[in-house]
């Protein structure tokens, strides 16, 4: 099941969403899912929740941006390449930065989780330390 529904894509993107915006929202939710693996979260909690949504349509939002119309990470890598004197040609995509197409998780939809605290330590502070007597 997707965290995200059609309508919740084009209201976040502002954008028309396309023919098989169903099936990019249900891969973005298991590499979603993937990326939290082993984290410990309360599903029914509303901040929870948001936070999966947005990373959820941040990263069907990347694949479209970069090219990627079926979320399977098959576009090219790179636009040329060449053996002898060896040279490689970066494919151009649409997003911004040079990205590889086998990144699991979007840089968007990972700081969506990140910033949840969904993906590792919250934040923590620590106690002041008085000084010694003696």
């Amino acid at each position: 099941m997707a965290y995200a529904t059609s309508e919740e894509y084009e209201d976040e993107t502002g954008t028309t969403a396309p023919a098989n915006i169903g099936r990019l929202l249900t891969l973005a939710s298991r590499d979603v899912d993937a990326a939290l693996i082993s984290a410990v979260y309360d599903t029914e909690d509303e901040d929870v929740v948001t936070a999966l949504r947005e990373a959820t349509i941040e990263q069907a939002a990347y694949w479209l941006d970069t090219g990627d119309t079926t979320g399977t990470g098959g576009i090219a890598a790179y636009s040329a390449v060449s053996i002898g004197s060896v040279q490689l040609a970066r494919a151009q995509t649409g997003g911004a930065g040079g990205g590889s197409a086998a990144r699991p998780l979007a840089p968007q939809a990972f700081s969506v989780l990140q910033l949840a605290g969904l993906t590792g330590h919250s934040p923590r502070t620590y106690p002041v330390c008085e000084a010694a007597d003696g």
